[in-house]
Formats: structure tokens, sequence, C-alpha cells
């Protein structure tokens, strides 16, 4: 009954840090597009078009790169959770 409790415990704890986790990625992406807005003006003053920076590839390397860091990260919460078991 215990463990039943415990997982219960453990399930609210991971269900409130989705939601702020979750914010703040709001957060982050609503930042982003604001500075994406004024990186465009800003270009645009300068006489470019931020379309030609082509930046798509460099976003899908990144996004890559993210991908293989949060799959390292993972793979390293596994390894520790099973040391603890």
């Amino acid at each position: 009954m215990n463990e039943v409790a415990e997982a219960k415990k453990e399930a609210i704890s991971a269900n409130e840090q989705n939601k702020i986790l979750t914010k703040n990625l709001k957060d982050v992406e609503r930042e982003n597009k604001v500075t994406m807005h004024y990186l465009e003006k800003f270009l645009n003053t300068l006489g470019y078009n931020l379309s030609e920076f082509n930046m798509d590839e460099d976003l899908e390397e990144s996004n890559e790169e993210c991908d293989n860091e949060q799959d390292k990260d993972e793979e390293e919460i596994s390894v520790n959770d099973r040391r603890h078991e």
C-alpha cells in the first residue's frame, strides 16, 4: 500500500513539473517569436530579408544536436535510476 501512495505522489509531482516546464517552454517560444520579429525588422532596415539567410538548415542542425544531448541526458538518468534500485 505504501508503494501505491508513493507512486501517486511521484505522479503528482511529475505532473506539476510538467506544467511548469510547459509554461516555461511557452514563454521561451513567445520570446523567440518576438526576437525573430525584431531581427526581421532590423535586417529589413539594412536591406536584407530574413529568408535570405537560410536559417532553416542551421535550425535543423541545432535541433539534431539538442536531440542528441537530450538522448544522452535521458540515458544518464536511466543509468542513475538503475543504480538506486
